[in-house]
């Protein structure tokens, strides 16, 4: 039996950022999408540049002081991942390690995540995007996180591209970039960006029938 959090999932999985993004802004829920600087790591013709789910969050910190079971704990945190979990890294933005790769892919592969979006650089570029796995992260470097990141927490309230995140919040990429709605609002959203996609549907239909947007946009605010 399909459980009512799948079933919104799947709602989801057919519409695209932008139409989310719209829904916001007419919710009033500013600003829900996450700094430009977060990008899919694959190919944009790839499978591998759409994420839907629920986040689970984890948090770690760049330190001096990190030690071999910083990373110990963060790979005890995995343990929370489930299935449809979009999985949030909070790296504060850091570019001494990579915070994600093939591993952390693999892992939450099998544990039936959605995607991961990392704030922060990652590697094994190639190899994920074998795995076919989607993550959105700042950009790459080689170096593991051993001895370089400290763990934090999970399945806490952290920060990815500028956005907070709080566990349970849904979380959608595509190509045109990453937001995040508010649990509470998560139901609200997907019904008004239903009309969104609808209005976007009728304004095309316009622009292709021979009317301006100046003429629209006097009838209906175009999205």
């Amino acid at each position: 039996m399909v459980s009512k959090e799948e079933k919104i999932l799947m709602e989801y999985k057919k519409l695209y950022v932008p139409a989310i993004s719209d829904a916001m802004d007419r919710l009033g829920l500013r600003q829900g999408f996450m700094s430009q600087e977060i990008r899919p790591i694959c190919p944009l013709n790839s499978v591998a540049t759409k994420i839907v789910g629920y986040a689970c969050t984890i948090k770690v910190a760049e330190s001096r002081e990190a030690k071999d079971s910083d990373l110990l704990e963060e790979f005890k945190a995995f343990e929370s991942i489930k299935k449809n979990s979009a999985v949030v890294l909070d790296g504060g933005g850091t570019w001494v390690s990579s915070l994600w790769g093939q591993l952390l892919s693999t892992e939450a592969t099998r544990r039936g995540a959605a995607g991961a979006v990392v704030d922060g650089p990652v590697r094994d570029t190639q190899t994920v995007t074998q795995i076919g796995f989607p993550v959105f992260a700042r950009g790459f470097v080689p170096s593991s996180s051993r001895n370089r990141m400290k763990f934090v927490g999970c399945d806490i309230t952290v920060t990815c591209g500028g956005v907070r995140v709080s566990p349970g919040d849904l979380v959608m990429a595509d190509i045109d970039g990453v937001v995040v709605v508010p649990k509470a609002r998560i139901e609200a959203v997907l019904d008004e960006a239903k009309k969104v996609a609808e209005d976007d549907v009728w304004v095309l239909g316009q622009i292709k029938s021979g009317r301006t947007l100046a003429e629209i946009e006097r009838e209906k605010p175009v999205p």
